[in-house]
Parts: structure tokens; C-alpha cells; sequence
């Protein structure tokens, strides 16, 4: 954890506020205290990983649904709660605060035309727990937003897990961005899933008039890894995703020759399902508004 108890107040590891040498000693007298339970925190700290917060010993404690500090975790939380509480119309923004009663301490909470919302950096795969951690917060009148990790979450050879299958949306702490997968149409899918083919086409000098008005132009970049960004454009990355996955394998005509004829003057083409794919939309977060309804 990054934040912790010192009497009433609530002080974190990260910001410079105390120095290491203070914190250190603090955690020696056994005064710095968890939220939820009231027993003492160690502070935890190294030459490479970050420091944080942990018990000092390994009973149970009340906040069941806290996961194990990683680098990705710890900064993901430091960047969202920043750009959070800087955004127009939200108040109250506070670093994993303790909420008695769903017993759970989310990453950040925050008020925002008068409701109340969190948000959870989720970095391990979760899924059961995802659905009752949801309930909880429904059940006290909590609007939650989650967002993954990419370390273990983004990729296209991994099924889609029951978190990203309802939020679809991730957070890269490298590349400082959200990636929201999108909801397209067919047509949007084929459009975007035959670019870089037509492109090609075009580059090399045997693509038809077509081809050429319709991808020649467009401000429209697919990136080839999370960090392969190009500004001024609109940039996607391949996804999986189960809602969107078609690929035109060909097409024919249905006239008995199997030509164009009067009755038939355009083919059918034919798709199949392509390995869960869609593809995401990238947005710098420092660039991206906050909208809720």
C-alpha cells in the first residue's frame, strides 16, 4: 500500500512529505497503522522497487480484497489518482480509502456531481471476484470503475478474462495511456482490419482509384506494440475481444455460372471468426477527460 495511519492522519510513502530516515523510524515504533485493521504497517523500501506499506505480520486483515504490491500497481494507482482528482467537477479525491461498508479499500475514491465513485487498478487477474467486489459497491450506492493492467491482462494470444470482458478498458504505465477497446461494426472491423494490406497497395503503385480515395488519406494509425504511437492520428491497436471478429475470407457469385450477371451483380463474401480479435483505441492520459453520466 502506498498510504497509511499516523494518529488521525493519513500519510503516504511516495510524495516526499517525510523523508525515508522519518518513515523508518515511525515503523520501528510501530505507529504507522493499516486502515482497515488498526495493526502495524512496515515500510518498505530498496534501492530499485518503489517504497510501500505492508503488515508487519500475516493475520488476516479486514480489507480481504487488497492484492500484493508491484511496480505496475503502485505507479498505475499514483497516475490515475493524479490525473483524477485534477479533473473538472470531482472533489474528494483520496488514495485507497477504507470503506466499512463493502470492507474493501479501493485504489481511489472520489465524489463527481454529488456521487460517489472509485476506481480499481486492477493488475492480477481476477474473476469471481471481480463480480462480488462489484456487488458490494452497487449494494452501498458506489459507482465503480475498473481498469486493467497490461502486463498481465493485454495481449492478442490470451483469452478474454471475465473483468475485461465487462470493462474493456486497460491502463500502460510505460506509455502513459488508456486503451479502451471498442465496440465497432463490421464494417469498422473489416475497415481497419484490411489497412495495412491496402496500404501497401498503395505505396507500391497497384492499388485501384478505390482503395486509394478511401485508405490513402485517412488519419488513421495501427500500432504495432502499445508504444508504437503516432500523434496527429487516430491510433488503434489489434485487441482480442468476443464481440468483433470477422475476416472476409472471399466471395462468390451466385449466378449458375458464378459470374457477375444482371441478377446478380455484386458477390456475397463470405467471413469467419478471427481468434477473438477488435481492436482498442489509444488515448494519452494526460490528454483525456474525464465524462461520467
Amino acid at each position: 500500500m502506498l498510504t497509511c495511519l499516523i494518529g488521525n492522519e493519513t500519510i503516504n510513502c511516495y510524495d516526499g512529505t517525510h523523508t525515508k530516515e522519518q518513515l523508518k523510524k515511525w515503523s520501528k515504533k510501530k505507529i504507522l497503522l493499516c486502515p482497515a485493521c488498526g495493526r502495524p504497517y512496515e515500510y518498505c523500501h530498496g534501492k530499485i522497487k518503489a517504497p510501500y506499506f505492508r503488515h508487519m505480520d500475516k493475520e488476516e486483515c479486514e480489507d480481504k480484497y487488497s492484492e500484493s504490491e508491484t511496480e505496475e500497481h503502485m505507479q498505475g494507482k499514483k497516475d490515475l489518482y493524479k490525473w483524477v482528482k485534477n479533473q473538472p467537477g470531482v472533489t474528494n479525491a483520496v488514495l485507497e480509502a477504507w470503506i466499512p461498508e463493502t470492507k474493501q479499500r479501493p485504489d481511489i475514491m472520489f465524489t463527481y456531481n454529488n456521487k460517489k465513485y472509485v476506481i480499481e487498478y486492477q493488475c492480477s487477474p481476477i474473476a469471481s471476484e471481480y463480480l462480488e467486489r462489484h456487488e458490494l459497491y452497487n449494494a452501498a450506492g458506489i459507482h465503480d470503475i475498473w481498469i486493467c493492467g497490461t502486463e498481465k491482462y493485454l495481449g492478442r494470444n490470451k483469452r478474454l478474462n471475465t473483468l475485461e470482458a465487462n470493462r474493456k478498458l486497460y491502463y500502460d504505465t510505460k506509455s502513459k495511456a488508456l486503451y479502451k477497446m471498442d465496440s465497432m461494426d463490421k464494417n469498422e472491423f473489416l475497415y481497419l482490419s484490411k489497412l495495412e494490406e491496402y496500404r501497401y497497395k498503395i505505396r507500391n503503385g497497384y492499388a485501384s482509384k478505390y482503395i486509394i480515395s478511401k485508405y490513402k488519406n485517412r488519419e488513421v494509425h495501427l500500432m504495432k506494440n502499445i508504444y508504437d504511437y503516432t500523434p496527429g492520428y487516430k491510433n488503434y491497436l489489434l485487441i482480442k475481444d468476443t464481440d468483433n471478429c470477422y475476416i472476409c475470407t472471399g466471395s462468390y457469385y451466385p449466378s449458375p455460372t458464378g459470374r457477375p450477371s444482371n441478377k446478380y451483380p455484386y458477390p456475397v463474401r463470405k467471413y469467419r471468426y478471427s481468434n477473438n480479435y477488435s481492436y482498442a483505441t489509444y488515448l494519452k492520459l494526460s490528454n483525456t477527460k474525464l465524462i461520467l453520466k
